[in-house]
Parts: C-alpha cells; structure tokens; sequence
C-alpha cells in the first residue's frame, strides 16, 4: 500500500513523535511483563497495559505514510528489544559498588529478565506485529480506504490474540498450570480490547488532523 497522501514531509515530526511512543513503549513493556496483576478479577502480564498502545501507533502509521513506512517500524523495534535484554543482562553481569552489593538480590530479581521471557516477548511481538500491518493493509484495500474503525480494530484484534496467546505459551508454559494460563490469557485479551475500543477515537483523531492539515 502506497501513501494516500502527498506533502506529509511537513508532518515528519508527527511520524517522529509516533515513533518515540512506539519505541519507548517496547522496554517498558519488557520490563513490565514479569509482574502478573490481577485487576477486576481480570489476571494479565503489567507489560500487556503498554504492550497495547504499539498497535495504534503502526495503525497511524500505515494509514497515512503507508505500509512499509509500518514495516520499517516494527523492524526497528525488534531491535530495540534485543538491545534492551542485552543491556538489561550487562547491568546484571557487571559487579555492583560496594555500598550496593546488599541491594543487588533485589535489582536482579526486579530486572532479572529470563532469556526464555525476552526471546518470547521477540518472537511474539515480531509475529504480531507484522501481522497487524499486513492485515491493516489487506482490509484498506478491500473496503478502499473507507471505515478506518473496520481496519483498525478487527487488525488490532486478531494480532492481539495471536500476541496473547504466542507470548503466554512461549514465556509462562510450564510454569504456571494451563489452567491459570488460560485465565491469563482471556484476561490480558480482553484488557487488550478494551484499550483498542478506546484508542480508536485517538487513531480517527491523528489521522483527521494531518488529512486536514494536508488540504489547507
């Protein structure tokens, strides 16, 4: 899918500033998904509540500067998360100061991130991702660029599942019984859900704000 529209070299800085969300929303999300919460009985991973607001941001992106200016992103950010195991093990590895070497214990269980989690949060976040491009893509053609909300929300939806589902069996299978996995992933699904219902009216609003911006 090409760019619907011409000029946007003057929005550059809205495509910088989606850009800085998506990428500052990767590390945390990693660092956030070894706390699991349980909020209005709802059992999920802290880093899902983060982990959410990447979709938007590609969907933004795909709509108005096109499908690979999306899948240059996502590419990015795979890197970004192999950047970020790889800091965070250093920080580990290297000897703490001595006034420090009493809190180590607790730095390293609080940031410890197993490699078995961050190599699940790549593949996962890799797989659906690309996939949440791709299929925003297919559904704009198929309706010709109309009902942003269709392709939106049913991209983000179907991706969401497959990120559930991938990042919960790779990083947490064995762990935790099937049974309270299951629990967890119809919860982080549904939280993810919800925040894709609500960011719809933002993506309508960005996208109706450069689309204006663009025939003054």
């Amino acid at each position: 899918m090409q760019p619907e529209y011409e000029g946007l070299r003057e929005h550059s800085y809205v495509l910088d500033a989606i850009k800085a969300i998506f990428f500052a929303c990767i590390p945390i999300s990693l660092l956030l998904s070894y706390k699991v919460v349980d909020v209005a009985g709802l059992t999920f991973v802290a880093g899902a509540v983060v982990y959410a607001f990447l979709f938007p941001c590609t969907d933004i992106v795909g709509e108005i500067w096109g499908k690979d200016e999306a899948k240059k992103i996502v590419k990015i950010g795979l890197i970004a998360y192999v950047i970020t195991g790889v800091l965070v093990a250093l920080a580990i590895y290297l000897p703490p100061a001595e006034f420090f070497a009493p809190n180590e214990a607790k730095y390293e269980e609080v940031l410890g991130l197993t490699p078995r989690l961050v190599v699940a949060a790549i593949i996962t976040y890799f797989v659906a991702q690309l996939n949440d491009v791709l299929l925003f893509s297919k559904i704009r053609q198929m309706t010709n660029g109309k009902h942003l909300w269709l392709r939106n929300n049913l991209s983000t939806a179907v991706s969401q599942a497959i990120d559930t589902v991938l990042f919960l069996s790779l990083g947490f299978g064995g762990v935790f019984p099937w049974s309270v996995l299951f629990g967890m992933m119809v919860g982080q699904y549904l939280v993810k859900l919800f925040i894709a219902a609500v960011d719809t009216p933002v993506v309508y609003i960005v996208v109706a704000l450069i689309r204006r911006r663009d025939n003054q």
